[in-house]
């Protein structure tokens, strides 16, 4: 089993390269899942209700559908339709947070759940964006215990538990020791390829707090890399060598 994580500042082109890696694999007939991936496959049979089980399903397939077109739509009619849209989109959210946190409670690193949780309470963020904030994490868990009970193979993922110390490490004094504490009972992964300490291309969040400053990137990356050298091993890659990777 291997697991592959990304770590690099935003628009540096981890997702690009993630898709390049997958491109390799697939020739070779190797199926490559990231954690988003893993939760869309497999969440759903954990749910022993048939109705609530499809109801993840469908959700997880079609999170992404965007209806801002409708609702700056002038047509009443549309507008109705739109509302009952939502609200049947919040009622599908809640049955799959809901099937999500029974899996998050299963995970049975407690120690690194009761830090990360610590962590995020005491982030420098809203409490809507902690929220979230800890909703990546019960994804990430739950896609965790996942890869382990289905014995998946190779997982390869650009967002992961350790691209996450850039939110919990984000304008704090104490940086170098909150990471130094989350890295020792992190769940790490096989191999960490990263990419190079510059943006290629620069991307905004439409959410403004998390648009976090550089400076303060580019230190947590640098304590981050420290800390992890003799740990694991890392790649550093790019468009030129993702290719001739072997892991």
């Amino acid at each position: 089993m291997k697991q592959i994580e990304f770590f690099g500042l935003p628009g540096s082109g981890k997702t690009y390269l993630k898709n390049l890696l997958k491109k390799k694999y697939k020739k070779k007939n190797i199926e490559i899942l990231g954690y988003k991936d893993i939760l869309i496959k497999y969440l759903f049979y954990e749910e022993s209700n048939f109705l609530k089980r499809n109801i993840i399903k469908f959700y997880l397939n079609y999170k992404k559908i965007k209806t801002n077109k409708l609702s700056n739509s002038n047509n009443t009619a549309v507008q109705q339709n739109n509302k009952i849209l939502q609200n049947l989109k919040i009622f599908f959210l809640n049955i799959y947070l809901k099937n999500l946190d029974l899996i998050f409670r299963k995970y049975k690193n407690k120690k690194f759940i009761k830090l990360t949780q610590k962590l995020i309470k005491n982030s420098n963020f809203s409490k809507n964006n902690k929220n979230t904030i800890e909703r990546w994490l019960k994804e990430e868990v739950a896609a965790k215990y996942l890869i382990h009970k289905n014995k998946i193979d190779c997982v390869v993922d650009s967002e992961g538990f350790i691209q996450r110390l850039f939110v919990y490490a984000y304008k704090k004094n104490n940086k170098e020791q909150i990471i130094k504490e989350y890295l020792k009972s992190c769940p790490l992964p096989e191999y960490l390829l990263i990419t190079k300490k510059k943006i290629i291309k620069k991307k905004l969040s439409a959410n403004v707090e998390f648009n976090l400053d550089i400076i303060e990137q580019i230190k947590i990356y640098n304590i981050v890399l420290k800390l992890l050298k003799k740990k694991i091993t890392i790649y550093t890659v790019d468009k030129s060598n993702i290719k001739k990777l072997s892991v």
